[in-house]
């Protein structure tokens, strides 16, 4: 949400969020990504600290006010998605900025609705090749099949695993 107000805060009140369509009833509306990993590495000279703050950041409401008002990023903590003083605070310049409430849009979506990633050990190689391979290829090329650029690329994947 944050590019919203760093890059165009001139468009404050202009925007509407709403779910994204679907080609066939039933489809997830939306996907739970976005945010940023955070782990804590073996490395940490106070790991017991870090986890301790991890958890109070990532799922505690105090935490997870503060990555929203200051970050602006989606809450983990869905309890808080139906919280009125949390998801209709008008003097979050993120609630502000929209023409509705982000949370009410994920609340009348539903947790059912909402897809989710799993990433796998084979995921960098997947990304690395669709980024610089796959959507080149279908992008420069129209006369290039996506149907062959999918199957090249299930092909590298193929020989990964």
């Amino acid at each position: 949400m944050s590019r919203f107000t760093n890059y165009m805060p001139e468009e404050s009140g202009n925007w509407y969020i709403a779910k994204c369509p679907v080609f066939e009833e039933g489809q997830k509306c939306s996907v739970g990504i976005g945010g940023t990993g955070t782990v804590v590495t073996q490395q940490s000279q106070s790991a017991d600290l870090a986890a301790n703050f991890l958890c109070w950041a990532k799922m505690s409401a105090e935490g997870e006010t503060n990555i929203w008002n200051t970050l602006g990023f989606d809450v983990c903590n869905t309890a808080l998605w139906s919280d009125d003083t949390f998801a209709h605070d008008d003097s979050n310049q993120y609630n502000e900025f929209f023409i509705n409430y982000p949370y009410d849009v994920l609340n009348a979506i539903g947790m059912d609705k909402i897809g989710k990633i799993s990433v796998v050990s084979i995921s960098p190689t997947i990304n690395e090749y669709v980024c610089n391979t796959t959507l080149n290829e279908v992008l420069e090329d129209p006369t290039y099949s996506v149907d062959d650029a999918l199957q090249e690329l299930q092909d590298a994947v193929d020989m990964e695993q």
